[in-house]
Order: structure tokens, then C-alpha cells, then sequence
């Protein structure tokens, strides 16, 4: 409650406008903390599931499959990671699987202002963590997006606000991603609807194939306010996203197939 209080006063601080100020309001009012929770991601407490926490406090992993991360090593076992973690051969590495892809030039999307327009672009370089089963090969869930970021107000238009970003340091596999400066996290986990080929079956990692999902919620009962597409293959990945909240435009909106480009 106190995150989100605090981000709605520094969101109604930075308002520049009268109807930004109102757009604010209504997403505290009519949405709540299912609002604003986009705009204020949490910082990881622990590693995820298939990686571990080295000595040094950074999370190691994933490890190939097959074989599970450990700082008590027993058995086949890789050589030691700067942290002291090991990858493992054995029934540890069953379950969930995270891949890593990032891209290495800067690319960007558009932050709207309360008449839809594109108001302002924030520009990084973008990244994805994809959550699969091991078992299955279906993708279950995915943080996406961009580091080293910059913003800039797009001249003529009202003004949309500054979109929140966080500390490298706060993002899971920061380390291995080698994520840098400031990180607009635009896909958190567990915060989208299901990721699916376009008829709705499951998509399997490293398919080439195009999958979806939407993410954000807005006051009133409009729901999710971005669409989400990407097109993968098992070393690239290519996507973007597209406003679909046409009533207090919370959305963001870049080319919809072609925006950010990824490599594994």
C-alpha cells in the first residue's frame, strides 16, 4: 500500500497537465492497486525457481537440462560460477526452465497521453526472460523490457508522464543480461493474460512461431491496455506492442510486430 501511495504522489507530482492529473485520479479511484501495480514492480527478494543465490548475493542459472543449480555440490557437477554455484546433473532439473534473450541495439515505444496520442518515447535496449516446462517445452510466463533507458516529451502534443523505471540491480538475471543504468519494466510476472499461438493453444520454446498475450489494467472495468507479439525462433526474437485501452489510453504503443529485436 505504501509503494503504491507513493507512486501515486510522485505520478500526480510529475503531471504537467490538468488531464493528466484526472487520468491519474481515476486510475487510483476506479482501479486501485490493479491500476498503478504496473507502474510499481516490486524488487525481487530471492532468485527465481531454477536459479540459485551465489555467495556473493547474485542469482546463477539457469542450468542446461537436465541438471539443477546448487552451492552443495554433489555428483557430476560443473566447475563453480563466481558466486560458487554449480550446475548439477540430476532430477533437480526438472520443472521450470528460463531462457535469456536481449537485444543489443537501442530501440523504442511510445508512453500516450489521455487523447491517445503518442506523446512521449522511451528509448533502451530491450531484454526477455522466458519461463518454460522442462517437460512440455510450453512457455508459461515472461518479463520483458528495456535497459539503459532515455525518455523524451515528443513535441506538439499534451504531455503524457514520465514512464517509472527501476535499478538494473532489481531485475532477476540482471547479472547475466548484463543490464545497465535505469530499466523500464514494461512485462512483469504473472501479470498478463496467457501466452498462446494465435488459436490459443500453448507456444513451445525455441518454435518458430508467432505468440501473444496481454498485459496493464485500467480503471472501470476496461481490463488489459497492451497487446503483446512476437515472432521467435530458437536464437531470435522479434515483437512489439499495441495500446488496446481506446477509453483512459494507460497503454503503451510501438510498431505492433516489429519494434524490438532479441537475440539469445
Amino acid at each position: 500500500m505504501d509503494d503504491l501511495l507513493d507512486e501515486l504522489s510522485r505520478r500526480l507530482a510529475t503531471a504537467t497537465s490538468r488531464r493528466d492529473a484526472v487520468r491519474v485520479m481515476l486510475a487510483a479511484i476506479f482501479g486501485g492497486a490493479g491500476a498503478l501495480a504496473c507502474a510499481v514492480p516490486t524488487e525481487p527478494k530471492s532468485c527465481l525457481s531454477d536459479s540459485c543465490k551465489g555467495s556473493d548475493g547474485k542469482c546463477y542459472g539457469p542450468c542446461a537440462s537436465g541438471s539443477y543449480c546448487t552451492t552443495s555440490p554433489s555428483g557430476n557437477c560443473s566447475s563453480p560460477s563466481a558466486g560458487g554455484v554449480y550446475c548439477c546433473a540430476g532430477s533437480g532439473g526438472t520443472g521450470s526452465g528460463y531462457k535469456l534473450w536481449k537485444g543489443s541495439f537501442r530501440e523504442s515505444f511510445y508512453d500516450l497521453n489521455i487523447w491517445g496520442e503518442r506523446a512521449r518515447i522511451v528509448t533502451g535496449k530491450p531484454f526477455m526472460v522466458v519461463k518454460y516446462n522442462k517437460i512440455t517445452s510450453d512457455i508459461l510466463d515472461c518479463e520483458f523490457g528495456l535497459s539503459e533507458v532515455t525518455q523524451q516529451a515528443i513535441p506538439g502534443f499534451d504531455p503524457a508522464p514520465p514512464y517509472p523505471t527501476l535499478s538494473a540491480t532489481t531485475i532477476d538475471y540482471h547479472s547475466e543480461l548484463n543490464l545497465q543504468g535505469s530499466v523500464a519494466l514494461c512485462v512483469g510476472w504473472s501479470s498478463k493474460s496467457s501466452i498462446t499461438l494465435p488459436n490459443g493453444s500453448p507456444i513451445k520454446i525455441n518454435s518458430s512461431a508467432i505468440f501473444s498475450f496481454k498485459n496493464g489494467s485500467s480503471p472501470g472495468g476496461v481490463g488489459y491496455n497492451a497487446q503483446w507479439s512476437f515472432s521467435q525462433t530458437n536464437i531470435t526474437m522479434v515483437g512489439g506492442v499495441k495500446n488496446i485501452d481506446t477509453t483512459y489510453y494507460l497503454g503503451i504503443d510501438s510498431d505492433p510486430t516489429s519494434a524490438f529485436h532479441l537475440k539469445v
